[in-house]
């Protein structure tokens, strides 16, 4: 997860496609924690696009950007994805 503070697109890229290979709970929750934990702009906007496909299932998706919203120095960016994008975390959350 350090890694991916100061990571680039390839290391984002390994990342989504470990997970979308891993088989565990274990694992795919390490690799999904790792993906909220960029800080470029880019990566951090495709990080949370990727938590509302289908790729992450309902209880899954939250942890991208609970870990984006945990860092001061973008938790804005995460409260306004939030608001831009309730109607789909709405529909995607558990209920």
């Amino acid at each position: 997860r350090v890694a991916a503070v100061h990571g680039d697109t390839s290391l984002y890229e390994a990342i989504q496609a470990a997970l979308e290979k891993s088989a565990t709970p274990a694992a795919r929750s390490n690799l999904i924690g790792t993906l909220g934990q960029f800080r470029e702009a880019a990566l951090v906007d495709r990080a949370l696009a990727y938590s509302l496909t289908d790729k992450l299932n309902s209880t899954e998706f939250l942890a991208v950007v609970g870990g984006v919203s945990g860092h001061p120095d973008i938790g804005s960016r995460a409260v306004d994805w939030i608001i831009t994008h309730f109607d789909a975390i709405k529909a995607k959350a558990p209920t």
